[in-house]
């Protein structure tokens, strides 16, 4: 495989994190991750490591969609307790490690709105722009069929996302919080999403001053080293290739 043609499925793979896996004739929906040595990761069945013919279809087995025959691998455990995948879990589980600073409320119910936060934003924001995503980030083509489709969900999910939403400064309220790791992360990628795809920022459309809340978060020392620890590891990757 040419560099550009490998290149090129690598950017394929990325915008599309959630697809379908086929083995020994069943499907099976599944979200994958890239690594940082450029193999994928993902958590499947015990089952799937041991099929001899095993198809990955990104994000499904259409004339756009990508399929590829891979081989599984099982990763080492890392840490006392083994390995961990999906974002949220990974930071509950530390803060339930490491609970000082807290990042959840130490009431019930408020803990339960910081968590419907996150999970809306990961799901019914980040998720649905991630289709925006190849066109926006990786050159590829647009389809108009899955901009209308996207244009129309998050116009619908951006008004719930707002009437869940204090930004008191912080997403959840006054103080700063695990829905906002989330929204720190999500909220740009989809609002550049929308204005480089569909011609308009959504959320700025919708009233949600994005820019100004991260403007917040931003002054926070960890958010500051997060931004420093991104742009090294940018610079390394371009080294790299």
């Amino acid at each position: 495989m040419s560099d550009t043609i490998a290149d090129d499925a690598y950017a394929f793979l990325r915008a599309h994190l959630s697809g379908r896996i086929r083995f020994d004739g069943e499907r099976i929906e599944i979200r994958v991750a890239p690594g940082p040595d450029g193999s994928l990761v993902a958590s499947v069945m015990v089952a799937m490591l041991r099929a001899v013919d095993v198809v990955l279809e990104l994000p499904d087995d259409s004339d756009d969609g990508m399929q590829v025959q891979v081989t599984l691998e099982q990763i080492e455990e890392s840490g006392p307790h083994g390995a961990l995948c999906e974002s949220q879990v990974i930071v509950e589980y530390l803060e339930q490690l490491q609970p000082q600073p807290a990042l959840m409320p130490a009431d019930p119910f408020a803990a339960a709105k910081v968590r419907e936060l996150c999970t809306y934003i990961d799901l019914h924001l980040e998720l649905v722009a991630r289709e925006l995503y190849g066109p926006a980030f990786f050159g590829r083509s647009a389809d108009e069929a899955t901009n209308a489709r996207v244009r129309a969900q998050l116009a619908r999910n951006i008004s719930a996302f707002q009437r869940l939403a204090r930004f008191a400064p912080y997403v959840a309220g006054e103080d700063f919080t695990l829905a906002d790791c989330c929204a720190f992360v999500s909220l740009p990628l989809v609002a550049m999403a929308t204005k480089t795809v569909l011609g308009t920022d959504m959320l700025a459309d919708a009233g949600v001053d994005w820019k100004g809340y991260l403007k917040v978060v931003a002054a926070r020392p960890s958010a500051q080293r997060v931004e420093a620890d991104r742009k090294a590891a940018i610079a390394a990757r371009s080294k790299k290739d």
